[in-house]
């Protein structure tokens, strides 16, 4: 072939390369499309029993309530007060909506924050691209956008905390503070991000100082200053009635562990329990991809020479961070019993940041030739993905379309308690630990429900004092209570969660001859009591 047809010959072949490019391009764009609809379905479509306790908590803050002092909640205090500016939004007439929806674009920022990371570790869009996918299609990303239970907004918070500690966007000790402020109110969200505080604070100490003490002592100082500010709020919840604090955030979930003990309606209890679970979570496409690009990336820098990579290199600093904040983050969410799946929500971003760094080190340490396949990255990361589109698919379905839209239905449902409720003739006092349902329908909240079924299932493994103490209903206090309140009306829920109380508030429906109501609540019996039945 002479010089002239080879050349002739090459715009086809470019051609070619550009149509697969397109391709590739908009494939990709598809599954981050079909990713994020599905995290929009599951955010707007699904009903999650759990959403009452953190729901009704934001609720009865609104209505002048505190937590812990006047009711019960077994979380840091920052999540009810950020649902409560929510629920204060003028015009918000579906509230159950709006929360959800404000939970999603928590977790959206929380997708693109961590592609912009990853961009800035490895200096290539390329690998974010790849990374970012995984993380958006994850099955633990589309849990939290199911619950209202802090996931997400922690989650958002401490990625962002170890975004800019390690970015250089901002001055050394801005960046210090300001990762600070964002951890602490990851803590004020969710406790067990308290692990990830030894590994920013060394960071801060160590890497932003470059070795100079002075500055280590202050770029500290300034990290821990920022981490003090934000948690004093929390702080003084705690000072105001410390033995509260502690049950709520502590004592409750070792009561919990018990009753689940003795129901045997727990998983992950025993330590082999948890090993199981834990192999199951690493099989994960998400945790399973990055954890073999690190397998495949690792042997490459393990020639190198540590010391001068300790002393000179931001990334080996990176991936030392990720790592131990991956680690701490992974033993802090196997701790608890029982373990759930969205427990592990929270490792997955530093071992994904981890990778990053492990990706950027190795770019330094080999030939351009046996790089190549790293170009195809995003092209299997997106073979993975594809695998998972049915089940997405299927999840999009459900959530959007079987279960009609699960906020809309309780916003409807509600609207026929509050006009069953208004027939009774007298002010409603309604009683149910489905508190959605009472938002919905404008009902004011008691703040003995606050607990929710959480309490209630554990109250009666308090002590007494105790009990009275936290301001939790249980098996053996809840009929005094409502003899005492005499609810206009009284709403059994259906979940497998409400059984037990169930029972009791049924049992005293039917000695106390409320009549059944025949509103449309979902499959729910609300119970009334006119005033004509009391004359």
């Amino acid at each position: 072939m002479s010089r002239h047809e080879s050349q002739h010959e090459m715009p086809p072949r470019t051609t070619l390369t550009a149509a697969w490019r397109l391709l590739a391009g908009l494939t990709i764009a598809l599954l981050f499309t079909i990713a994020l609809a599905n995290l929009t379905a599951k955010a707007l479509g699904s009903y999650h029993a759990d959403d009452n306790h953190f729901a009704g908590a934001a609720q009865l803050i609104v209505e002048g309530h505190s937590p812990y002092r006047d009711f019960a909640f077994f979380q840091m205090p920052y999540g009810p007060y950020v649902m409560a500016l929510v629920l204060k939004l003028p015009g918000l007439t579906y509230k159950y909506l709006g929360l959800r929806l404000v939970n999603l674009v928590f977790l959206v920022a929380a997708v693109a924050l961590l592609y912009f990371t990853c961009k800035s570790i490895t200096g290539r869009a390329k690998p974010a691209i790849a990374a970012t996918l995984l993380y958006a299609s994850s099955e633990y990303l589309v849990l939290a956008a199911g619950q209202l239970n802090g996931y997400s907004l922690s989650n958002l918070l401490a990625t962002a905390s170890f975004a800019l500690i390690v970015a250089r966007r901002l001055r050394p000790s801005m960046a210090a503070v300001t990762s600070g402020v964002l951890l602490g109110c990851a803590v004020g969200v969710k406790l067990y991000y308290l692990m990830l505080a030894p590994a920013l604070f060394g960071y801060a100490l160590v890497s932003l100082s470059r070795g100079n003490v002075r500055t280590a002592l202050q770029l500290a100082g300034a990290w821990g200053l920022g981490f003090g500010i934000a948690l004093l709020p929390a702080c003084a919840f705690a000072l105001r009635d410390l033995q509260v604090f502690v049950f709520d955030n502590y004592g409750y979930h070792a009561l919990n562990a018990t009753w689940r003990d003795t129901t045997n309606t727990g998983v992950g209890m025993s330590v082999a329990g948890k090993v199981d679970f834990l192999a199951e979570v690493l099989l994960n496409p998400a945790y399973l991809m990055v954890g073999l690009s690190m397998a495949v990336f690792f042997p490459s820098i393990s020639r190198i020479r540590l010391r001068a990579y300790w002393t000179d290199r931001r990334e080996f600093h990176v991936l030392l961070l990720a790592l131990a904040s991956f680690a701490l983050m992974l033993a802090a969410v196997l701790f608890p019993k029982p373990l759930w799946p969205s427990y592990f929500l929270a490792p997955l971003p530093f071992l994904i940041f981890a990778g990053a760094s492990l990706y950027a080190l190795r770019r330094e340490t080999v030939s351009a030739s046996s790089r190549r396949w790293e170009e195809k990255m995003v092209a299997v990361v997106a073979l993975v993905s594809v695998v998972g589109v049915p089940a997405q698919m299927k999840s999009i379905r459900t959530s959007a379309f079987t279960q009609g839209l699960a906020t809309v239905k309780i916003r409807r449902e509600g609207e026929s308690l509050r006009r069953a409720l208004e027939a009774t003739e007298r002010p409603p006092v309604f009683v149910s630990f489905e508190s959605l349902y009472a938002i919905e329908a404008g009902l004011p909240l008691h703040p003995r429900f606050g607990g929710s079924v959480f309490g209630y299932r554990i109250g009666d493994l308090m002590a007494p004092h105790l009990r009275e103490r936290c301001r939790i209903l249980s098996p053996s206090t809840v009929n005094d209570f409502l003899t005492a309140q005499r609810p206009t009306g009284i709403m059994l829920g259906r979940s497998r969660y409400y059984e037990q109380y169930v029972k009791e508030l049924g049992r005293y429906a039917a000695e106390q001859q409320y009549r059944l109501s025949t509103a449309d609540l979902g499959g729910r019996k609300l119970y009334l009591k006119d005033t004509r039945d009391e004359k």
